[in-house]
């Protein structure tokens, strides 16, 4: 025979004991809080930089040759690397392309883009990153994957006076142009918008910062970014990509858990792509 086993409280243990979890509750928010106001308040977001001063270009650079390699040994465990957020441009707005030339802005790991080119035999991708692009993605051997080391903003302009205007079919940015300042956001867009037919922007969107229980995207202000953490922002890459003569042609909002070498849970992803206006 089974004995109930029933534990019984006082009405006062009762209120005393939701009166402790409403305190440690509030506990709680005020911890959170205050976390997300000292993100808000990170010294990242004083910088107001049309292009990066030299101590950042270091930095960067010392990021990508050491600091990065872990996000890089995530993405070589997956097999599949159609599944992975790099590729998600490729395979849903690029597509089948043919002959197109793609410029990846802040291309990091290239596994995507080598196994875009290996199904597509007839398009060339030129990455660009800060450090040693070619150490980093040695394994990824291709004529028409041309790796581009240095600060991509000024290797974007080496490439617009050395190869002229419209060289580009697409220039893509995947988890990059998150750490732009809207100047420095600008300065890009006034390269891209002479060198490339179209851009697109695959770009983290976290929400938990933002304490509006609606949030339109369309409507931030193009030089009001929204600031998210550590001197990351959601810019309107709607209103950018419009204000540099592009049309919108595509947007779509990522929900969390989409990829499987996502960082961070909770964070969507925006894409937005602009196709050049032709006068």
């Amino acid at each position: 025979m089974k004995h109930k086993l029933i534990f019984k409280k006082t009405f006062r243990d009762v209120i005393s004991t939701a009166f402790w979890h409403f305190i440690g509750a509030c506990v709680n928010r005020i911890i959170i809080a205050y976390e997300v106001h000292q993100r808000r308040s990170s010294e990242l977001y004083k910088n107001t930089y049309s292009r990066l001063p030299l101590n950042l270009l270091q930095e960067r650079n010392r990021y990508v040759d050491v600091g990065g390699l872990e996000y890089k040994e995530v993405d070589d465990l997956i097999v599949n690397k159609e599944t992975i957020s790099q590729y998600y441009l490729y395979k849903h707005v690029i597509g089948k392309d043919s002959q197109v030339k793609v410029c990846n802005v802040g291309a990091f790991n290239c596994s995507a883009d080598y196994n875009y080119l290996m199904s597509n035999d007839k398009a060339t991708v030129y990455a660009l990153d800060f450090g040693n692009m070619e150490k980093l993605n040695s394994e990824f051997l291709s004529e028409r994957l041309i790796l581009r080391s240095g600060y991509p903003l000024e290797v974007l302009e080496d490439i617009l006076a050395t190869e002229g205007e419209m060289f580009f079919d697409y220039t893509i940015f995947t988890r990059t142009a998150v750490l732009f300042n809207k100047n420095e956001l600008n300065s890009y867009m006034e390269v891209i918008s002479r060198i490339s037919k179209k851009v697109a922007f695959f770009e983290v969107v976290d929400f938990s910062n933002i304490t509006s229980i609606n949030t339109d995207l369309n409507s931030i202000e193009i030089n009001n970014p929204l600031k998210m953490y550590s001197g990351m922002y959601i810019h309107n890459y709607s209103k950018v990509v419009e204000n540099f003569g592009y049309e919108v042609s595509h947007v779509d909002l990522i929900p969390p858990g989409t990829f499987p070498n996502e960082s961070s849970n909770g964070h969507h992803m925006i894409c937005v792509v602009g196709e050049k206006i032709v006068n």
